[in-house]
């Protein structure tokens, strides 16, 4: 019984970074959503000053995202954004924000993105 109390709540965890959310430069909502185990983020909305160069409506920017108990994070996938296909890896900083950190190498970029819903 306490097995199975421990891993709903796991799960409740894992699922807490679903929704949308408002990409760092204000122009692009995501709605983060889950498929079997893999996350995935898909572009809902595009405000009139986006690039519309990097994503256009309807593309999956975020994929094969896996949550990583051990960590609180969400690792593995890749971000997709002008022109480049980048690891990515997410954090739920607080119940409204996560961390977005996209790399190439040793080279990396940290955002954050506000939940709307």
């Amino acid at each position: 019984m306490l097995l199975l109390s421990s891993f709903t709540i796991n799960n409740e965890k894992d699922n807490d970074i679903l929704g949308v959310w408002l990409m760092a430069n204000k122009n692009v909502k995501v709605e983060i959503f889950r498929s079997n185990d893999l996350y995935l983020g898909k572009v809902i909305w595009m405000g009139a000053d986006a690039d519309k160069r990097n994503f256009k409506l309807g593309d999956i920017i975020i994929d094969d995202m896996q949550y990583n108990p051990t960590n609180r994070k969400y690792e593995g996938g890749s971000f997709y954004g002008r022109g480049y296909k980048l690891d990515c890896e997410l954090k739920l900083v607080e119940k409204d924000r996560i961390e977005v950190r996209v790399s190439m190498g040793i080279l990396h970029k940290t955002r954050y993105c506000t939940r709307v819903n």
